[in-house]
């Protein structure tokens, strides 16, 4: 039997999202293994489709997200600027706080690298797309775009049998389907989660409604890592990184 070829794509502004909260607000307290995370989605579908793991291999992984200049950047890392507009809740602290400048554009550069050793160390390609900054605004256009005209050229023509993203927005859903009318396999990996941050504040995680029914397979983290620890603890581990 011919392996199903699969792709993965990664809406960068969503994943740093969870990636974030399950470092600094979720009780693992550390951050996704996108290696992990993607040997595990392979399993499951393999495990769904009644197939064996090898069934399944993965042919490409892309990761699109906006990115901010170096000004930007060590204008957020001023004191009088809040680098959780960029970084999140964790910059809140009254460590990060006391820092210097330069101390803390470090950290928010450290912060941009690890992300990049997590996508390298799994084989997946950055894409970024300059964030437009004007006005003391800042907004990320056309990444979308390029995440879904990536995976259905590689549907079309690089012949994905499924495609998974990781998103929670619904301006995928054309994406997905026109995927379908095209005999694809969608898959969705999101996340469903609420709490209070630093500050005392409500925070939320979800993903949209429309998207999960274009869906063929839903899959939110939070799930998959509760069914894993009932089975066994110990396979989570593959799942998270320490920071």
């Amino acid at each position: 039997m011919n392996k199903l070829r699969v792709g993965f794509y990664y809406d960068g502004s969503f994943f740093d999202k969870v990636n974030r909260y399950y470092r600094f607000s979720h009780s693992k307290g550390e951050f996704i293994n996108l290696n992990g995370l993607q040997d595990l989605i392979s399993r499951q579908l393999a495990m769904q489709n009644g197939l064996s793991p090898s069934s399944y291999q993965i042919v490409e992984a892309h990761f699109f997200k906006g990115r901010y200049s170096t000004k930007s950047l060590r204008d957020f890392a001023r004191p009088i600027q809040s680098p959780r507009q960029i970084m999140g809740d964790e910059y809140q602290t009254p460590q990060i706080a006391a820092l210097g400048e330069d101390d803390r554009y470090v950290r928010i550069l450290e912060s941009e690298r690890y992300v990049e050793d997590n996508l390298m160390y799994a084989g997946i390609v950055p894409h970024y797309y300059r964030v437009t900054e004007g006005n003391g605004t800042h907004s990320e256009k056309g990444i979308d775009v390029w995440l879904a005209l990536t995976a259905y050229e590689a549907a079309l023509e690089r012949g994905i049998d499924t495609v998974v993203v990781f998103t929670g927005d619904e301006d995928f859903v054309p994406l997905f389907k026109r995927l379908s009318c095209r005999n694809v396999r969608v898959a969705l990996i999101s996340e469903r989660a609420e709490w209070e941050d630093r500050n005392g504040e409500k925070r939320f995680l979800g993903y949209s409604r429309r998207l999960a029914e274009e869906s063929d397979y839903v899959f939110t983290l939070s799930k998959l890592i509760a069914d894993l620890e009932a089975k066994d603890p110990e396979s989570c581990l593959e799942i998270f990184i320490g920071p």
